[in-house]
């Protein structure tokens, strides 16, 4: 059809679809081609005919990765964060979002450190400084909901890395340790009134 509109209307092509093989076997091919005139009529084609098929199951296996990728990500029971080296949300999952009383594209963009308590403010920008410096590690801290009521947190942290192994991030998962903050304390109270 293509090359019978390149010689009915000079008109060249460049198109991408599926053929199958004398076994049957489907394959994908990219074919390119234009007329050649002589005297203002069409004589004959050039073209050629390319091969996709390998990258473009390639582009399948990717495209489906990345779709098991984010179904794992946005049904984890963690928080999932990810900052760029300037500390901007660049990723929050669903639960992480949840868990501070947002949406997650309300958070895409804004800075880490308003999520933060102000007294922790020096410790966060510290720790944000030892994942520039490569540095992996888990601690408690306290992080702000959208009402202002701190929650309790363990955060396992760590920098990302472009191709060139330069830290250009860094990722958080984040677990509410909230409860668990909370019946420490209570017990705490309880031991001092016993003592």
């Amino acid at each position: 059809a293509r090359g019978q509109l390149a010689m009915e209307q000079g008109i060249g092509w460049d198109a991408e679809f599926a053929l199958r093989t004398r076994s049957g076997r489907q394959i994908w091919v990219r074919s390119q081609g234009r007329p050649i005139s002589e005297n203002g009529r069409v004589v004959r084609l050039i073209g050629a005919l390319h091969d996709l098929t390998e990258s473009r199951y390639a582009q399948i296996a990717l495209k489906k990765r990345e779709l098991e990728f984010r179904r794992l990500v946005e049904t984890a029971s963690e928080g999932i964060w990810t900052i760029d080296e300037h500390g901007s949300t660049t990723f929050v999952n669903r639960r992480m979002a949840e868990l501070l009383g947002y949406q997650p594209h309300e958070m895409l963009g804004t800075h880490f450190l308003e999520y933060i308590p102000a007294e922790w403010h020096g410790v966060a920008t510290q720790q944000l400084q030892r994942r520039r410096e490569g540095v992996s590690e888990s601690q408690e801290s306290a992080l702000l909901h959208r009402s202002g009521k701190k929650i309790w947190v363990m955060a396992s942290t760590s920098p990302i890395r472009d191709e060139a192994g330069v830290v250009v991030g860094a990722l958080a998962m984040i677990s509410d340790i909230s409860e668990r903050k909370t019946i420490e304390e209570q017990l705490k109270q309880s031991e001092a009134r016993y003592r």
